[in-house]
């Protein structure tokens, strides 16, 4: 779209009541989730089973962006919206609202995912905060998770409860002014959007799981292979 164009679209769009996406200056959305793409000139299609649509490979929910542009509230990529009314096909910003539900890990799907890259003792267990941040962190390292994230508004969020193994949610919450609930709602479905791509790599062939770390010998296991050995002396 020319200069000119693109200049006499957007004004007729505001005058429509488009505001533009934040961080997305080719797109206007409408307040009842019509968007027109600039770059494109054209209208972006809905996915209405899933009320999202695909810009550049991405897809983004329009109820969200909705919440973003027109309620000013933060792009949750892993909150659920709900529709007051019930009616998941009406998109007027003042049906919706982010749900208060809590999003929770998987530890066997997460262990699972852990073993695909790594050997780990028998006795592992994830709730060992400490060591599964470090697994975490270098599978995200691996898998560029970070970088294929960065336009997500809470990634810098991720990224950071990852880097310090000792930095808790809590204080997460604090740094980024949202409530406790909120920062384990992000840091957990960043947690579960990780696992679903390892286990689909699984069941696609490109991993194999790791088997378990070897036992180390422990001094009462050597006390007791030397006491087995003396036994086995002859006289």
């Amino acid at each position: 779209m020319k200069y000119r164009d693109r200049i006499e679209k957007i004004r007729s769009l505001k005058n429509e009541g488009f505001k533009m996406i934040k961080n997305y200056p080719d797109l206007y959305i409408c307040p009842t989730g019509r968007i027109f793409n600039l770059s494109k000139g054209k209208w972006e299609s809905l996915v209405r089973e899933r009320l999202t649509v695909i810009v550049n490979g991405r897809r983004l929910s329009v109820p969200k962006l909705l919440l973003q542009t027109f309620a000013n509230q933060p792009y949750l990529t892993h909150r659920h919206v709900k529709f007051l009314d019930g009616n998941r096909l009406n998109l007027d910003v003042i049906n919706l609202k982010y749900s208060n539900g809590a999003i929770n890990v998987d530890g066997e799907r997460l262990l699972k995912a852990i073993r695909c890259y790594f050997e780990v003792a028998k006795r592992y267990k994830v709730r060992d905060i400490f060591r599964t941040k470090i697994y975490l962190q270098s599978i995200v390292n691996s898998r560029l998770f970070i970088v294929r994230h960065s336009k997500d508004s809470y990634i810098g969020l991720f990224a950071a409860y990852l880097e310090k193994v000792t930095v808790t949610r809590n204080e997460m919450a604090e740094k980024y002014n949202i409530t406790i609930r909120d920062c384990h709602n992000i840091v957990n479905g960043y947690i579960n959007q990780l696992i679903d791509e390892v286990l689909r790599d699984l069941d696609a062939g490109f991993f194999e799981m790791k088997g378990f770390q070897a036992r180390k010998l422990t001094y009462r296991d050597f006390k007791k292979f030397l006491a087995e050995l003396k036994q086995e002396k002859p006289n």
